[in-house]
């Protein structure tokens, strides 16, 4: 199973599609696509009190600047203490932000504290913090649709920005850089700089607050954020527990070395799966490298290894749900969380979509769904098309439909209809 770098927005779809909107009515929880990292940068400690709340409502240039300085203390280990003031505001963390030089002002010794933050703003004080902790991004011009709307003086920044994986686009190969970014993006932001700012987050990220499957069973394993990957494959490229899966295949599983596992079931004939390094996490070290199998690691004592390996060692299909689960099926498994009509879609839809979610669907024009099959339509695509084209593929099969992408767009543009009450059946939904 050959995964390049060109399914992340397949696997994190959803936030992809969403990321760019301009913001619905503030909400007190995440939205459901955001809510396991934003959770996660908050026991991380990255998010102030005054950041908790109203995620969807778009941020301020000082409210950001609290979140980067909580990054910078967190990162280099101490505090801030020089102080940039300015005419209109006192807050501390924009003073101290400027002090280190990765916010400026907008002239005349003012700020503009509450100011909403733009995109391609929000960009330039990412670059500029990376500099300033010592670890730039390579330079790269942006190469989004857009391109030409980025002011100068940010050009740079966006296209390092998108380069890195830090920041995404809003979709077709748009940046929208005069456009809103929400709390809950900014923190998912900061959350991304911080993995790649740590000694150890090259390598091994904090826990993920989402859950495995194999074969719609729950394996009993924490989730470990693979930064390696970052920016290409998603969640299905982090680190899972290995003798829990392996018995979850049915696996006899052996400890042959301090660094070697071996499995026998039907399943996995004899395979061996060899760490590569030791890692503790508690205190952030990778505390031995050793020579190995790729994607096989031992965290505080125990073996991890990337789920997606599981997948290519026992032929079988990934998915990642739309609040962020990844689940792994054998061959031999039926897919029945796959839906069989429009009305099961819909109705997967409805139980996994946030409301907010299913508000910047239904309030489209109809000619702004075709945005979506390249978001929310390769999941389609991924998770229910490509894996059993038995299942709602073939319903569209039998009316003269083939393409993956135009199943996909259909399914999508019933799912508005369904939304806004209109006809939303089979005969309707195909154009």
């Amino acid at each position: 199973m050959n995964i390049t770098k060109r399914l992340l927005a397949a696997l994190l779809c959803l936030a992809l599609a969403l990321a760019g909107a301009a913001p619905a009515l503030a909400s007190d929880e995440p939205s459901p696509w955001a809510s396991g990292v934003v959770y996660e940068a908050i026991a991380a400690g990255l998010v102030p009190m005054g950041l908790r709340s109203d995620y969807t409502q778009a941020i301020t240039r000082a409210e950001f600047c609290a979140l980067a300085v909580a990054l910078y203390e967190i990162v280099t280990g101490s505090e801030i203490y020089g102080r940039q003031p300015f005419d209109d505001t006192d807050d501390e963390n924009v003073e101290k932000a400027a002090a280190v030089g990765f916010v400026a002002g907008v002239g005349n010794g003012m700020f503009a504290p509450d100011d909403m933050l733009t995109r391609e703003q929000a960009a330039v004080i990412l670059s500029r913090f990376a500099y300033a902790i010592g670890n730039p991004f390579a330079i790269q011009a942006p190469s989004c649709r857009d391109s030409g709307s980025i002011s100068p003086w940010a050009a740079e920044h966006v296209g390092q920005l998108l380069k890195s994986g830090i920041m995404a686009g809003v979709g077709n190969n748009m940046f929208e850089p005069k456009g809103p970014y929400t709390r809950e993006q900014s923190i998912i932001t900061i959350m991304r700089l911080y993995q790649a700012s740590r000694p150890v987050f090259a390598y091994i990220g904090n826990r993920v607050f989402i859950d495995a499957f194999i074969n719609d069973v729950k394996i009993d394993s924490p989730v470990f954020w693979n930064h390696f990957w970052e920016g290409q494959l998603g969640d299905v490229a982090n680190y899972i527990q290995l003798v829990p899966t392996l018995e979850a295949l049915g696996a006899e599983v052996s400890v042959e070395l301090p660094n070697v596992i071996k499995a026998y079931s039907d399943t996995l004939p004899g395979i061996e799966f060899r760490a590569e390094a030791s890692v503790d996490v508690k205190n952030d070290i990778v505390s031995e490298f050793i020579d190995g199998t790729e994607g096989c690691v031992i965290i505080d004592g125990k073996f991890y290894i990337e789920f997606m390996r599981i997948s290519m060692a026992t032929d079988g299909s990934m998915r990642q749900s739309l609040n962020g689960d990844i689940f792994i099926y054998t061959p031999d498994h039926e897919r029945t969380d796959i839906p069989t009509s429009l009305e099961e879609a819909y109705k997967e839809f409805d139980a996994s979509l946030g409301l907010d979610d299913k508000d910047f669907i239904m309030t489209r024009a109809e000619e702004e769904l075709e945005q979506l099959v390249y978001s929310l339509g390769e999941w389609i695509k991924i998770n229910w098309i490509d894996p059993a084209p038995e299942r709602i593929a073939s319903v569209f099969v039998e009316r003269g439909v083939e393409d993956a992408y135009e199943i996909a767009g259909s399914i999508i543009f019933g799912y508005y209809e369904y939304l806004n009450d209109r006809p939303s059946d089979i005969d309707s939904v195909i154009r």
